[in-house]
């Protein structure tokens, strides 16, 4: 007999008052123990019977089983808990079952490595605990590559730069910042001079990569170019991951060098969209100036 299953029955208290209340069996016997008269509605019958503790103690079972089914309330609902899915920025993503109590406390908390919480539904699934959520969190912020690249991580250092003979000449240092990721030591960057003729014309581009290491935190590239019979000429100073990639290491740097002048002082960085230069890439490196530009490619 499950003495723990709630069903509705009426109770006529000692002071007459009538209530209609939820109740397990082990409540009517107490409540039949304490002279309290306790009734059910049987649907099927059109009838309330009495119970007495003769039937509530001996033949409940087969009285619940022939007479008191459209009684019974529903069971009680299962409690559900919460599949998701934990999506990662590298594309790795876990799939999770917790309580609702602890995906709440989940969600409410400030991530502490990039991901996105999807896929979510419920499920009967047995749960997993929060703390082996939070561990593998942990475990991919540990693991995580960071190969984040902003303008901060390098300085330019433009030297003195000059036109002579139809030549511009000078030098850049380029110097790994303290800030500068170690992800990409070791790694090949690119150094990118642009040359405008006084109408703001691209007249040439020389690339160069350059590599730093931990120990190895700064190089210095010689620039021995041709003025292409202009002058004034504006260079513009870039420091990008490659070609093709524009995500920049220094914010862009700007020059004029004007024959017979003095050179021009170190400029500050100034700001200048990365797709404006890439815009101007593309129409070079699709014709013939380009194929010469790119022959010329390296110190």
């Amino acid at each position: 007999m499950d003495t723990e299953f709630k069903f509705r029955v009426t109770i006529v208290l000692r002071s007459g008052t009538t209530r209609t209340i939820n109740a397990t069996w082990v409540n009517v016997l107490t409540m039949l123990n304490n002279g309290i008269k306790v009734t059910i509605f049987v649907p099927s019958q059109n009838r309330t019977i009495i119970v007495t503790k003769q039937i509530a103690q001996t033949a409940i079972d087969a009285f619940v089983q022939a007479h008191e089914q459209e009684e019974l309330p529903p069971p009680p609902p299962t409690t559900l808990n919460v599949a998701f899915t934990i999506r990662y920025s590298d594309g790795f993503s876990d799939n999770w079952i917790l309580t609702n109590a602890d995906f709440n406390t989940l969600d409410n908390m400030p991530p502490t490595v990039d991901y996105a919480i999807t896929n979510i539904q419920d499920t009967n699934k047995q749960a997993s605990s929060l703390s082996l959520v939070l561990a593998q969190i942990k475990f991919k912020k540990d693991t995580q590559i960071n190969d984040e690249i902003n303008v901060t991580m390098v300085a330019q250092s433009v030297g003195a730069f000059s036109i002579s003979e139809n030549r511009i000449k000078g030098t850049v240092n380029y110097i790994a910042n303290s800030s500068f990721n170690p992800f990409w030591y070791g790694k090949p960057i690119q150094s990118i001079l642009q040359f405008k003729d006084l109408n703001g014309s691209v007249i040439g581009i020389k690339f160069n990569s350059i590599t730093f290491t931990e120990t190895e935190r700064d190089e210095i590239i010689s620039i021995n170019e041709s003025a292409f019979n202009s002058s004034p000429i504006t260079i513009e100073f870039f420091v990008q991951l490659s070609d093709s990639d524009p995500r920049a290491f220094a914010d862009p740097k700007r020059i004029e060098v004007e024959q017979g002048k003095a050179p021009p002082p170190d400029p500050p960085p100034i700001t200048q969209k990365q797709d404006t230069l890439f815009k101007v890439f593309k129409g070079l490196l699709f014709g013939s100036f380009a194929l010469a530009l790119l022959g010329s490619r390296g110190k």
